[in-house]
């Protein structure tokens, strides 16, 4: 599987996962796209060159806004939102509670048909679906 670490996810948390994890293919958004490369451009190129990707975002906008959830839909991505309070803790705090929480997403990323909208909540680290592919219609 091929993960994709949004912009808005700090870059060193990518390159951690990228060592931890030597099974899977993690991608950082730097590594394809310029800083500041609207959603609806960077979205349709990704599920272009690695159809399937799932999305680590930390931006839950990303999967609200109508115009982006029917790029999604139409991508196919997948994408995990860490929630607004993942988002405002520490780094060092975010890398160990990801790490910690990557073997619960990778099995349930691996579960389900595609796409799929995940959330991981920071204070039980569970990944939970938030929305279906039959739910983005």
């Amino acid at each position: 599987m091929t993960f994709f670490t949004d912009e808005n996810v700090a870059t060193p948390l990518g390159q951690m996962l990228r060592l931890f994890d030597r099974r899977h293919d993690i991608l950082l958004h730097a590594d394809r796209f310029d800083p500041g490369t609207p959603d609806d451009v960077w979205m349709p190129e990704l599920a272009h060159t690695d159809p399937g990707a799932i999305v680590i975002s930390g931006d839950g906008r990303i999967v609200k806004n109508p115009a982006l959830k029917v790029v999604a839909r139409q991508s196919r991505l997948s994408f995990v939102v860490l929630g607004e309070s993942f988002m405002r803790t520490a780094w060092h705090d975010q890398a160990w509670k990801l790490i910690k929480a990557w073997p619960e997403i990778v099995k349930a990323t691996s579960a389900v048909r595609r796409p799929t909208i995940f959330d991981l909540t920071i204070s039980s680290l569970k990944v939970t679906i938030r929305l279906g592919t039959d739910d983005l219609k």
